[in-house]
C-alpha cells in the first residue's frame, strides 16, 4: 500500500489495525505506532483486498527479512507471512490466492533490488487453516527423534502487549516452504530461517522501546527470553536423526503416523522439553 504523507500513513494504519481487531485477540495484533512505521519505511508489506464500498475485506501481512550466513553481504533472504485474513463474509473466493500472488511477485522483486535470491517463505498457521496453505507449498516442521518417532518443532508466538510475561509456545504451528521445491532440509538451515523471525520481529529492543512502551530494561528482559527459546531448540534439534528436518503436510504427516504406528513409534511433543532446557539454564545461572 502506497502512503504519500504522515495522515495517509495514520489513516491506512489505523483501518488497518481495526480490520485485524476484528479477527485477532488485540495481544496478537501491532501497535498503530508500528504499523505506521511499516508503512511509512516500508519495512513490512501490507497486501489488501478492498470490496466495492472501499472497506478492507483480505489482508496478507509479510516481510522479507536477510539471512545472515556470517558474510558481510548476504545474498539470501526469505520471505515471513505473519498474517493472511479475510472477512468471512468474503472467503471461498479467491482473495487469499491473489494476495498471495502479488505478496510473492512484490517480495521477489523486492529481493531483486538487494541483489538476492528468495530462499523460503515462512509463516505462522493454526491447525484449521493448514490444509489451504499446504496448496501454496507451506508443510509444517518436523524431525525424528533417537527412538525414531515423530517430533514437530515447537514455534514461540510472543504476544504484543507491553505487560506479557515472557511467553510459552502457544498452538500455533511453524510453516515452511523451500522455493527449490526440497521437503528436507538440514536443522542448521532451518534454523538460520527462524532467527531473522526471533530476532528482528519479535526480540527487537529497540522496537520494542520505540512501540511498544517498553522500558530497555523490559525490553531486554523480553528479548533474553524469546532468544533462551530459540537457544535451547537449536541444542534439542542436534539430537535430530540424522540432523533433518522433515517437511510435511497434512497428508504426508498422516501417512508418516501410520507408517511408524506400524513399527511401534509416535508421535511426541517436545515443547515441555524445552522449557525443561530453559529452566535448568536459569537455575544455573
Amino acid at each position: 500500500m502506497e502512503t504519500k504523507d504522515e495522515a495517509e500513513v495514520k489513516k491506512n494504519a489505523t483501518e488497518i489495525r481495526e480490520f485485524m481487531l476484528s479477527v485477532f485477540p488485540e495481544d496478537e495484533v501491532d501497535t498503530e505506532a508500528y504499523m505506521s512505521y511499516c508503512l511509512r519505511d516500508k519495512t513490512a508489506n501490507f497486501h489488501i483486498a478492498r470490496n466495492e464500498a472501499g472497506k478492507i475485506i483480505s489482508l496478507l501481512y509479510g516481510k522479507l527479512l536477510e539471512l545472515n550466513n556470517g558474510k558481510e553481504a548476504s545474498k539470501e533472504s526469505a520471505y515471513f507471512i505473519w498474517n493472511v485474513v479475510t472477512d468471512a463474509q468474503y472467503q471461498k473466493k479467491g482473495l487469499g490466492r491473489e494476495l498471495y500472488i502479488d505478496a510473492f511477485s512484490k517480495a521477489h522483486q523486492q529481493a531483486s533490488e538487494n541483489q538476492q535470491k528468495i530462499k523460503a517463505v515462512v509463516g505462522e498457521t493454526v491447525p484449521e487453516v493448514e490444509g489451504y496453505l499446504n496448496k501454496f507449498g507451506r508443510k509444517r516442521v518436523y524431525f525424528k527423534n533417537d527412538k525414531g518417532d515423530l517430533c514437530e518443532v515447537p514455534f514461540l508466538q510472543p504476544p504484543v502487549e507491553e505487560d506479557a510475561d515472557i511467553p510459552e509456545p502457544e498452538e500455533t504451528h511453524v510453516m515452511v516452504r523451500m522455493m527449490d521445491g526440497r521437503d528436507k532440509i538440514t536443522t542448521k538451515e532451518f534454523m538460520s530461517l527462524l532467527k531473522p523471525a526471533y530476532e528482528d520481529n519479535y526480540a527487537g529492543v529497540d522496537y520494542a522501546i520505540k512501540y511498544q512502551d517498553y522500558s530497555r530494561e523490559e525490553a531486554e528482559e523480553f528479548r533474553d527470553g524469546i532468544m533462551k527459546f530459540y537457544n535451547a531448540l537449536e541444542q534439542k534439534l542436534q539430537g535430530a536423526e540424522n540432523g533433518d528436518i522433515l517437511l510435511l503436510s497434512a497428508e504426508e504427516r498422516e501417512q508418516e503416523l501410520k507408517r511408524l504406528g506400524n513399527e511401534g513409534k509416535k508421535s511426541v511433543s517436545i515443547t515441555e522439553q524445552v522449557q525443561d532446557q530453559i529452566e535448568e539454564w536459569e537455575k544455573n545461572n
